[in-house]
């Protein structure tokens, strides 16, 4: 899961025109989302739900919105650039964890 993951975050990252129609942090996470579930489906594992769990250890809080929400809202001040440059610092942080 690790490496395919891990190869994923660097092609949204560095080609994202190869995933996505559009360059927003909105059609990022809406990506991810699929991603999980359909990954979910067939890996049995939940990636989205790792990371959730993940982000809350390492904000040391329990929050009841989506990742997503969190980090746009109170991670990015509701700045959706700076929410997709922490999303990735984040996502590839809870990689190197994850290994």
């Amino acid at each position: 899961m690790i490496q395919s993951l891990k190869k994923l975050i660097w092609n949204l990252e560095n080609r994202r025109e190869m995933y996505l129609i559009g360059n927003d942090y909105d059609s990022i996470c809406t990506f991810l989302v699929g991603y999980s579930l359909g990954y979910r489906e067939a890996a049995n594992v939940d990636v989205a739900k790792a990371f959730q769990e993940w982000l809350q250890v390492k904000e040391k809080k329990h929050f009841s919105l989506h990742w997503s929400a969190y980090i746009l809202n109170h991670m990015a001040d509701n700045d959706k650039k700076k929410a997709q440059r922490i999303l990735f610092k984040l996502l590839n942080r809870f990689i190197e964890n994850a290994k």
